[in-house]
């Protein structure tokens, strides 16, 4: 018997949510490209992520700048390998 996952989550009584977080996909020559995300910090619900997604380094402070907003965050690349296409 199959059972999806947000069922067996239900059933377990674990939340079916994902704390607030934004996507990034980062590209710079020679560099392999980076696919990720950033959680905001005051998110009180970073504990419950039902992808379990939420990592210590993955966690940053999001602050209002007028009406946009702003995250101080330092992203790390690797070099590509040698043959890949980001080479």
């Amino acid at each position: 018997m199959l059972i999806a996952l947000d069922q067996m989550l239900g059933q377990l009584n674990y939340p079916l949510s994902r704390p607030a977080h934004t996507h990034f996909i980062i590209r710079a020559d020679g560099f392999e490209t980076l696919t990720t995300q950033v959680f905001e910090s005051s998110d009180p619900h970073l504990s419950e992520d039902a992808l379990f997604g939420v990592k210590p380094e993955l966690v940053g402070d999001f602050k209002r700048a007028g009406e946009s907003w702003s995250l101080d965050f330092a992203f790390v690349l690797a070099m590509a390998r040698k043959g890949s296409r980001a080479a």
